[in-house]
């Protein structure tokens, strides 16, 4: 079965079973992708047309092509981000080659050639370094390179803690734990003013909001499998949709001509953990803290210069003891007696006023239905005992009592706990083929 092309290694086996399994997935690539384009002009500045241009992936060896226009205009689509060599070449004149051409998530750098007349066999290389403004597009946002994907530290390994540091992002979540199978916490987040849980997020070209609210996110990619991201804040281009906010367009890691692997293992420990803030007010010790995530990591060529695969696999364990600060009714609050129960009245305190709901009464000069208080009524800010389901009574057993003091006036944030694991397991797989 040589003979109709198909890969002979283990490797390229693999790799073709899991193209034909992804194959949906990888059409939907273009927002991911970058072009590269530019004008071929001769000494004199006149265009030069039908100059043959090639993009070469010097990663994978992959090679992309153009033709001038009439106009010596030329764009070359759908890019995956890498370091591209372009090269253009023209019967009467030198080869010329500008070997250091930097293609993010969905950019477009210009890439402008001068010919010199001579032999095509002859070759000019351009030391000229690529400009880094963008002219092709109206888009507004930052890039976060694989240098910061790869050194920036993050709670659990959750992009997301990276995407905050784009500029016009506002994070609207209260959340102190982040792991990447917070959904919730790591939607919430307004990019240049836009409602919290309405920004757009693509990996590798493909939607990934979904659920019952329409704007959490599918998966949150694990931040070793992610090459690069783009944060949108103004998505003027028209591949973009669903969002009153911006976009996060995400690119995973893709394999190359080299096979390149990585193990990682990330610890947090009570020893090396600070108490909460909430804890530290109540006056209670800091929790136990377990808290780990170990993974690794593969990438290479299954066949070289064709077909490339990268596969990542993650595990998060925790079992830290919860953390956090509440309030619970007090004994005589469980048994119906309000009578020291109290609001902030600008700084002073007022009773919380109990009402009978036998009381309710109906005014038909006004319209209206009234109601009196239990101290009208019985003489108490109380609910007598005889009115009290013994159902929900029973079920108070099931809530602590308070343990911590709270506040002097409403005793909130009256209960520190002291137990309860919060425990996780976590695993996450990527694969790519390419």
């Amino acid at each position: 079965m040589s003979g109709l092309g198909f890969p002979r290694s283990a490797a390229a086996w693999l790799a073709a079973a899991m193209a034909a399994t992804l194959a949906p997935a990888l059409w939907g690539q273009g927002a991911a992708l970058g072009s590269i384009s530019g004008r071929v002009v001769d000494p004199s500045q006149a265009p030069v047309r039908e100059a043959s241009v090639t993009a070469l992936n010097t990663r994978t060896g992959a090679a992309s092509t153009a033709a001038t226009t009439t106009d010596g205009y030329y764009t070359i689509r759908f890019l995956p981000p890498g370091v591209y060599a372009v090269t253009v070449s023209k019967t009467g004149f030198q080869k010329a080659v500008q070997p250091n051409v930097v293609v993010e998530t969905a950019s477009h750098p210009t890439v402008n050639f001068a010919l010199t007349l001579g032999a095509v066999a002859e070759s000019i290389t351009v030391t000229e370094q690529v400009g880094l403004i963008e002219t092709q597009t109206a888009d507004k946002g930052a890039v976060i390179d694989n240098v910061r994907m790869a050194n920036a530290p993050s709670q659990g390994r959750n992009i997301m803690g990276i995407v905050w540091t784009a500029a016009g992002v506002t994070v609207t979540t209260n959340a102190k734990s982040f792991t990447p199978y917070d959904n919730s916490g790591s939607t919430s987040m307004s990019i240049s003013g836009g409602q919290p849980k309405s920004n757009e997020m693509v990996i590798d070209g493909v939607p990934n909001r979904g659920g019952t609210e329409g704007g959490l996110y599918g998966t949150i990619p694990t931040q070793e499998t992610v090459s690069e991201m783009k944060v949108l804040t103004n998505a003027y281009s028209a591949e973009y949709g669903r969002t009153t906010g911006g976009v996060i367009n995400v690119t995973t890691k893709s394999g190359g001509n080299r096979f390149h692997g990585e193990a990682y293992s990330y610890n947090r420990s009570t020893g090396l953990a600070a108490n909460t803030f909430e804890r530290n007010l109540a006056g209670q010790s800091k929790l136990p803290v377990h808290f780990n995530t170990f993974g690794g990591l593969l990438n290479g060529p299954a066949v070289r210069n064709k077909l490339f695969f990268s596969s990542g696999y993650q595990r998060l364990h925790s079992g830290s003891k919860k953390s956090y600060i509440g309030h619970v009714p007090t004994e005589a609050e469980r048994n119906g007696d309000f009578s020291d129960t109290w609001y902030n009245n600008k700084g002073q305190k007022a009773q919380v006023v109990i009402y009978d709901s036998w009381s309710v009464t109906y005014d038909p000069a006004t319209g209206r239905y009234n109601r009196q208080p239990f101290l009208v009524t019985t003489g108490r800010n109380a609910v007598p005992p005889s009115r009290i389901n013994p159902v929900p009574k029973a079920f108070w057993k099931y809530i602590p009592l308070p343990n911590a003091p709270g506040d002097p006036i409403t005793r909130a944030n009256n209960y520190a706990p002291s137990g309860g694991n919060a425990r996780a397991d976590f695993s996450e797989y990527s694969n790519r083929v390419d």
